[in-house]
């Protein structure tokens, strides 16, 4: 009886409604005077069920409750686990994501694609020869410090701080170079296109 009424102490500083409902029979018989308050407190405490605890040592002890309370104690019960169902939900996913991404390999015909097969080597070669002959024909209408700058920027990929410093010039001849560059490449290009 210590257990329950202790028990219940303490309830009744955490949940003061809870608690309350969960008083044995006998202490409310006692408080309730003989009338229409012991007939609220009846259908306020609802009926009864037991909730079963078991310690660490491998004892176990009952004790009764209103369903009300029970329902409580469970949903706290289940609130108390709640992150490590998080957890294991969030393990779980990474694992089903994995098994979709591998799944999909079922619907295509033999499991993987196989790559697609590009020019055959002969037409490779010639693309390549008539590229080398278009940049010589761009390259052919600039002059040689012109050249020197637009290769070492558009063909080597070198910045104009760097082309400045290999050339032993400052950065603002490099740009002016390149800009001449460009506009005689765009003038000779429209030049000898049909647009």
């Amino acid at each position: 009886m210590f257990f329950v009424g202790f028990f219940t102490c303490i309830l009744y500083f955490l949940f003061p409604a809870v608690a309350y409902c969960a008083l044995p029979w006998d202490f409310l018989y006692s408080e309730c005077s003989v009338g229409g308050d012991f007939q609220k407190s009846l259908r306020r405490i609802g009926t009864m069920a037991t909730i079963r605890y078991t310690f660490a040592d491998g004892h176990t002890e009952e004790v009764e409750v209103t369903e009300e309370f029970k329902r409580e104690y469970e949903f706290l019960l289940v609130r108390e686990q709640a992150p490590h169902w998080k957890e294991m939900k969030q393990k779980e996913r990474a694992g089903l994501r994995c098994v979709k991404n591998l799944s999909l390999d079922k619907f295509s015909e033999d499991g993987y694609d196989l790559p697609v097969a590009g020019p055959d080597p002969l037409e490779r070669l010639i693309q390549k020869e008539e590229r080398r002959e278009y940049c010589r024909k761009i390259l052919s209408c600039l002059s040689e410090k012109q050249r020197q700058a637009y290769i070492l920027f558009h063909l080597k990929g070198y910045k104009k701080v760097q082309i400045a410093a290999v050339l032993h010039i400052d950065e603002r001849s490099v740009r002016r170079r390149l800009e001449w560059a460009q506009k005689r490449i765009l003038k000779n290009f429209l030049k000898n296109s049909r647009f």
